[in-house]
């Protein structure tokens, strides 16, 4: 005869979900699971994988399914970033990250296979073991667009979630393999280091104007003056038509952090006069030319209408 509180207990730390290793270690064998089967107890939910049928459905538990139905998986991917919390990021299929020589198959999860599985960094969330915030990035980084990507490293960096030394020790690791999304994470963090160069003023405002002038738009002049509360000032490139105002950003990462104030009363006074900014850095003008010209048009042309 098998102990059920056993099952309760672990039942109770994994929402209503246990394991067949964890039956058998509480008494139940292959018989006594299947007359729990019969009687309606218990619920089977995959490959040796139970339920209590008093517990609720939920995502939670689903995520436990994942996890018990494959050996040594942790949750990764868009699932472990909902649990980090990360802005942006809903509940999604279960995500799992198992070892490299594991089955990437199962009808509950997506399942990531991982060949440097045993130096994973991980934390426990909710229970769950979860991969670190900088191992979530490594996974996401391949499958979130770009822009959406920067825009949540910055997000975790700013508030202090990220540390740059151990994401730069998790990218050695990933050192001659191929892996989707490594290429922009490096350049993130290259970008993002306090000893980071500068572009030049003058070398990027010439890219700029390169970028502009091959493109049909309305005329445009470059360090058209302004006065802003008083104060006479210049933009990098203004196109009247549009009332729109295109600045280069060459500074680095920390340089832009530490003038984040400045620059958003400066955008806020010129909002005053109805004129809008645009802000190209390097990286999206030597990478992406085309997206630079299709987002100052775009924006040209809702202004125009």
């Amino acid at each position: 005869m098998g102990d059920s509180r056993k099952i309760d207990g672990f039942a109770a730390r994994q929402h209503g979900v246990f394991s067949g290793s964890q039956a058998r270690a509480a008494g139940f064998d292959k018989h006594g699971v299947a007359r729990k089967l019969a009687s309606g107890e218990w619920h089977q939910l995959d490959y040796r994988v139970f339920a209590l049928a008093s517990a609720a459905a939920s995502w939670e538990r689903q995520l436990w399914v994942a996890i018990l139905s494959r050996p040594q998986a942790v949750i990764g991917g868009r699932a472990a970033a909902h649990l980090h919390g990360f802005r942006g990021f809903s509940r999604v299929k279960p995500v799992v990250v198992v070892p490299g020589s594991s089955n990437a198959r199962s009808r509950i999860a997506k399942v990531i296979r991982a060949e440097h599985f045993d130096d994973l960094e991980l934390v426990h969330i909710r229970g769950f073991p979860v991969t670190s915030t900088p191992e979530t990035l490594m996974t996401l980084a391949g499958e979130v667009p770009p822009g959406r990507f920067e825009s949540l490293f910055d997000d975790l960096l700013l508030s202090g979630r990220l540390d740059l030394a151990t994401l730069t020790r998790l990218l050695d690791r990933e050192s001659g393999r191929r892996r989707r999304g490594i290429v922009l994470l490096r350049y993130l963090v290259d970008e993002r280091r306090e000893d980071a160069p500068s572009k030049g003023a003058s070398y990027l405002e010439r890219m700029l104007e390169r970028l502009l002038s091959k493109a049909d738009l309305p005329p445009w002049s470059r360090e058209h003056p302004f006065s802003l509360r008083g104060v006479p000032s210049r933009v990098d490139v203004y196109i009247a038509a549009w009332r729109l105002v295109i600045e280069a950003d060459g500074r680095n990462w920390h340089a832009r952090t530490e003038a984040f104030e400045k620059d958003r009363q400066r955008e806020n006074d010129l909002a005053l006069q109805g004129i809008q900014v645009i802000r190209l850095t390097f990286r999206m003008i030597k990478s992406d030319p085309h997206g630079c010209l299709e987002t100052v048009r775009g924006i040209g042309q809702v202004r125009s209408a």
